[in-house]
């Protein structure tokens, strides 16, 4: 027969492998559902928080100035198109200077001396009160005490001043564009905007100054320098004029004559030797064609330019045509062609003839080029002569030219630059201009309430959605049926809902009053006084009810037994609902007719006989221990025919386990399953003591208990390692005291199966 847990495997079936990891929406929803109180709180405090730092929080109204810096302007008012100076502000990186000028501390003092910011409290702070007189005057004398210096700063105010003016004052770039943006944040709103139009008002008046200043000191510095260089410049043109006179360089056009002259023969040279050249390459191709055997001149070029010759070539050409038709007619000895070879013959000689009067022709034009060069070459090499003589004075010459000419160039433009200065210092202008001036806000720029309590409200569901999902990483208890299986390995047979304290305590009160004016024997009456012990016979239609038909099926699934089944009923941890639930499912069985005896095995604490409705006299022990038979020792429900064994709790045991897994017990039980179909014991838990461990071989299943939203998942571990056998024989697991309303919010979707509507629908006899 297959074990509890093989079956439960097989049912169970294996998990998906899959390594890809995915983000169960429906499970992050549910967390938060779960925790949605402490998402709320942490909501409520963060917001409450925006709120009252929106209440203390003194309001700053933000004004702000434009200015461009419009390079055009001063275009406009210069003498050339030359680029300047100024001009270099058209640069990104130069308007970006622009703007760390406004934010320098130069700009910054000049506007809190015009302003007197330097005695306003809101930039150096309000008055000490008592307390910091005291404070101050106790740190003076005690400074007067210790002989040392006293702190003395006189520019402490502007000191305090400048540090919150910088704090305040954002001076920004528009995109890419000219425009510098100068926000100014103050406790006052038209205060925000004059200290704005200041800063403004200050940076265009520190420009325009700094620029008369700059051309001032260079219109002076320039007169002095252009005077210099007049002088220079004259001096330099005056040692030329005497150089030449005294070397006699003559120059026409802007060069010595000799050197022009010495040029011109050179380039007559150049082209007279080209011209020989090709005399003479014309002179040689005639010679080697009139050396060769060549008959019609056609290889030669200067032939097809000569009329004389293309017209001898042309006869000669028809004539070897007709010669070759008619050898190919007649025959090569027939009369007609051999006068036609003669007079080819007679053509070529007339063809040679003309060739070697053109050959005396290009030797005649040879001899003629080759006399005019040499005469150029004799003419160039008197002329060098003349030439080497005045080329040192030359160099000399170009230098003092050169001289004069720089000084010259420099005396020009320094006058321009002189005359531009002179005209920008009468007429100061500056690139920077407003555009936008500051006026006072209509409406605070801090704090912004609507940002202030978004940022609070995020940051509140933030904060409290993560404790939330840290409360559920560091929560390791046992909170649904899939936990349960996963730790006991076996199946989870069902919920067993909280019963109300306030229900029991009622239930409790009503049962002691029936008692004390029922008439009905003690020993007739029911055999539990706790109504929790006997839930079930009060509410057969009721998911607690439910809870335990599905163990006993669970129980009779795991096969027929020839004698009565023997089970178990144990927990982890005391307090898991172990007792509630083997007295509710010996009543639940025994209702069917079946003959059950619940036994009360927990020695050191007897739960189950503790809530009886009379105190017995005998109990197991004494049964064990051979005092007294099993009948006289148990108690008998009267409705049900449950058999009830108690314990008699008026003594310790100090060998508990040894007692409950003895011969005497193996022997008891073998006759009470002659005598029961099932044979129900309450187990002591399995974590605190070991007498479970020592009976587990005399149960032939077990069921566990493990309070929902208690038991660590660690707790249930470790039990159920310490005791293979009861891991071996456990049938299922019931989760107990469930609270059903919130045990939803943990299943989802799949814990319909425990909503209490549902049970309205269904678990409700009809009417």
């Amino acid at each position: 027969m297959a074990g509890p847990i093989e079956r439960y495997e097989g049912v169970r079936g294996a998990a998906p492998e899959s390594g890809a990891v995915e983000i169960d929406v429906a499970a992050v929803l549910a967390v938060l559902r779960r925790q949605r109180r402490v998402i709320r709180l942490c909501t409520a405090l963060m917001v409450g928080l925006g709120v009252l730092y929106l209440v203390i929080a003194p309001p700053v109204f933000t004004a702000t100035a434009a200015v461009m810096v419009d390079t055009r302007r001063n275009q406009m008012m210069q003498l050339n198109n030359e680029q300047q100076v100024t001009d270099a502000l058209t640069d990104a990186a130069l308007v970006d200077s622009q703007v760390e000028t406004l934010k320098s501390e130069q700009i910054a003092r000049a506007v809190i001396a015009k302003l007197a910011l330097d005695a306003d409290p809101e930039f150096i702070g309000e008055p000490p009160g008592p307390v910091g007189l005291f404070v101050g005057d106790l740190t003076r004398k005690v400074r007067q005490w210790l002989d040392l210096e006293e702190e003395t700063d006189p520019d402490a105010p502007v000191k305090l001043a400048l540090e919150a003016f910088g704090k305040a004052l954002e001076v920004k770039r528009v995109g890419t564009s000219y425009v510098i943006e100068i926000a100014f944040s103050a406790k006052d709103k038209a205060k925000s905007a004059r200290i704005a139009n200041a800063v403004a008002d200050t940076y265009i008046s520190d420009q325009v100054g700094f620029r008369s200043d700059v051309m001032r000191r260079a219109g002076n510095w320039l007169e002095t320098r252009i005077l210099e260089l007049r002088k220079q410049a004259s001096e330099a043109e005056a040692a030329v004029q005497a150089f030449r006179q005294k070397n006699n360089l003559i120059d026409a056009n802007g060069k010595l004559f000799a050197d022009q002259q010495l040029s011109e023969l050179t380039s007559q040279l150049a082209t007279s030797r080209s011209e020989t050249a090709a005399a003479q390459a014309r002179l040689e191709r005639i010679r080697a064609i009139l050396s060769s055997d060549a008959a019609d001149g056609g290889s030669v070029a200067d032939t097809l330019r000569n009329d004389v010759i293309v017209k001898l070539r042309q006869q000669y050409n028809d004539a070897a045509k007709r010669e070759a038709d008619w050898s190919s007619r007649y025959g090569a000895n027939h009369s007609a062609a051999v006068n036609l070879r003669a007079e080819m013959q007679q053509i070529e000689r007339s063809i040679r003839e003309e060739l070697r009067r053109i050959g005396r022709t290009y030797e005649s034009d040879y001899e003629i080029a080759r006399v005019r060069e040499q005469s150029l070459q004799k003419q160039i090499d008197d002329i060098l002569g003349e030439v080497n003589q005045t080329r040192q004075a030359t160099v000399r010459l170009r230098e003092l030219e050169s001289s004069a000419q720089s000084y010259r160039t420099m005396h020009d433009t320094f006058l321009q630059r002189y005359v531009q200065a002179v005209q920008q210092q009468s007429s100061p202008i500056t690139e920077a201009r407003v555009i936008s001036a500051a006026i006072p806000p209509r409406k605070k720029s801090s704090p912004k309430t609507l940002i202030v309590l978004g940022v609070t409200l995020a940051a509140g569901l933030f904060a409290g959605s993560g404790i939330g999902f840290l409360r559920e990483a560091l929560d390791r208890r046992v909170k649904t049926a899939a936990d349960a299986e996963a730790v006991t390995g076996a199946l989870c047979l069902g919920v067993l809902p909280l019963i109300p304290r306030r229900e029991a305590r009622a239930a409790r009160r009503a049962r002691r009053a029936e008692e004390a004016a029922s008439s009905i024997p003690v020993e007739l009456r029911a055999v539990f006084r706790d109504p929790l012990l006997g839930h079930v016979l009060g509410s057969p239609f009721s998911q607690f009810t439910e809870t335990l038909r599905s163990v006993k099926v669970a129980i009779d699934a795991v096969g027929p037994a020839p004698d009565g089944r023997v089970v178990g009923v144990v927990s982890s941890v005391p307090g898991e609902g172990k007792t509630t639930l083997a007295a509710n499912l010996a009543l639940l069985i025994a209702q069917t007719g079946r003959r059950v005896t619940l036994i009360d095995g927990d020695l050191r604490n007897p739960a189950l006989t503790h809530g009886l409705s009379r105190a017995p006299t005998l109990g197991l022990v004494e049964v064990l221990l051979g005092r007294a038979t099993p009948e006289a020792a148990m108690l008998t429900e009267v409705t049900t025919g449950l058999r009830v064994l108690p314990v008699i709790s008026d003594r310790r045991l100090t060998h508990s386990n040894e007692i409950i897994s003895s011969q005497a017990m193996r022997e008891l039980l073998r006759t009470l399953r002659a005598e029961s179909d099932y044979v129900i014991v309450d187990l002591p838990p399995l974590g605190p003591i070991v007498d479970t461990r020592a009976a587990a071989q005399l149960v032939d299943e077990f069921v566990m208990a493990v309070a929902w939203s208690s038991t660590p998942v660690a707790t249930v571990q470790r039990a159920l390692a310490t005791t293979p056998a009861v891991r071996e024989a456990l049938v299922g697991v019931v989760l107990s005291k469930v609270d059903l309303e919130r045990y939803g919010e943990f299943e989802g979707q799949g814990g319909y199966y425990y909503d209490p509507e549902a049970w309205e629908r269904y678990g409700a006899p009809a009417a």
